[in-house]
């Protein structure tokens, strides 16, 4: 299969994972919210393989990841109190992602997409914009890969398959031009041409991480959906005199929320809305049950509207009465607890 460089270059220098078919499964598309569980999020920082997340569809996957003597390391650095992967040595985990790729090519062959890591230079022009990226490293790949495997695997193969992406492609950095502004992204979405999530695996706060993953993804959906970010009522949910602003690309830096303001989580959801959507998105994923019992009625509102629209668009596996995935998330979470549930920074710079 052709990477997105040979598609645009004809010259192919990706190392690309292989796939196969597989049978759908049959399952109910009904819904209840009343029996998502009320749980409060756990404070333990341990290393627990338990709970009903065994329950979910990739679990053996995750269960042989999680197993792999390099990630146990590295789960139990990172989920320590005041700890992000800067803090702990490169060397306590290198050669990671070499003793999980036989898990990696598992997944991404359940999910029918293609791992793409150029080992060249990545230059993409798509419709108004251009996208310079370098190829990524060891290291890059050591220290990113098992936040991102770990989220990648809680996804229903029904939602990745609805989602028509082809591809997710891991680079160093990505340089995101247009002719009015050039700017560093941590990720960004293709669904135009080559169906692709192209993310930046120089990042190192973990948090950050997993947020971005959500946060671009759902861009993606979000737009396949119905070929546009438009929801008029989206804008009914926040407070009458409330107006977005120019869009996330003129958020560049790190801006605290206005107190005063109801109905988002961080300050860069009041950009536009298709970032608060996204944001709200990665917030639910990330803290279901924060997400879900906020104190601000607004963000309560908006997690449950992202629900609905998450469990129409894939009803055999977000929104499958039998496969219960909401409640199974919510168990995974319950384990493995985030320092940060919210974000505060800009979503495609890190917090310094």
């Amino acid at each position: 299969m052709s990477c997105i460089k040979c598609i645009l270059s004809k010259i192919c220098p990706c190392k690309n994972f292989p796939y196969f078919r597989l049978e759908n499964d049959e399952t109910d598309s009904k819904f209840e919210y009343q029996k998502i569980k009320v749980l409060q999020l756990s404070t333990s920082n341990e290393f627990i393989l338990q709970g009903n997340y065994k329950k979910l569809e990739n679990y053996d996957i995750l269960n042989s990841f999680l197993n792999k003597p390099l990630v146990k390391i590295y789960i139990n650095e990172i989920f320590k109190p005041n700890k992000t992967i800067k803090k702990f040595q490169y060397q306590k985990i290198k050669g990671i992602f070499n003793q999980i790729k036989p898990d990696i090519e598992k997944l991404f062959s359940r999910f029918k997409i293609k791992c793409t890591i150029p080992e060249s230079n990545l230059n993409i022009e798509v419709i108004a914009y251009k996208l310079s990226c370098n190829p990524t490293t060891e290291e890059d790949l050591d220290m990113y890969f098992p936040i991102f495997f770990m989220e990648l695997c809680l996804y229903p193969k029904s939602f990745i398959k609805k989602s028509q992406i082809k591809q997710i492609i891991f680079v160093h950095d990505i340089q995101f031009t247009t002719p009015y502004y050039s700017q560093e992204r941590s990720g960004c979405p293709d669904y135009y041409d080559t169906k692709s999530l192209i993310l930046a695996t120089q990042e190192r706060n973990f948090a950050y991480i997993r947020i971005v993953f959500h946060h671009e993804f759902f861009h993606y959906i979000d737009y396949v959906d119905d070929k546009s970010y438009e929801d008029n009522e989206w804008n009914k949910l926040n407070e009458p005199n409330f107006k977005y602003g120019k869009g996330g690309e003129y958020e560049r830096v790190w801006i605290k929320l206005d107190p005063n303001i109801k109905g988002f989580i961080n300050h860069y959801s009041t950009s536009a809305l298709e970032e608060d959507k996204a944001e709200i998105y990665q917030y639910l994923i990330g803290c279901p049950d924060e997400a879900l019992h906020n104190k601000d009625d607004i963000v309560k509102k908006k997690a449950f509207r992202i629900m609905d629209f998450v469990n129409k668009f894939d009803c055999d596996g977000f929104g499958s009465k039998k496969g219960n995935f909401w409640n199974n998330l919510i168990d995974f979470r319950k384990e493995f607890v985030y320092k940060e549930s919210v974000y505060q920074g800009n979503v495609h710079l890190s917090q310094k």
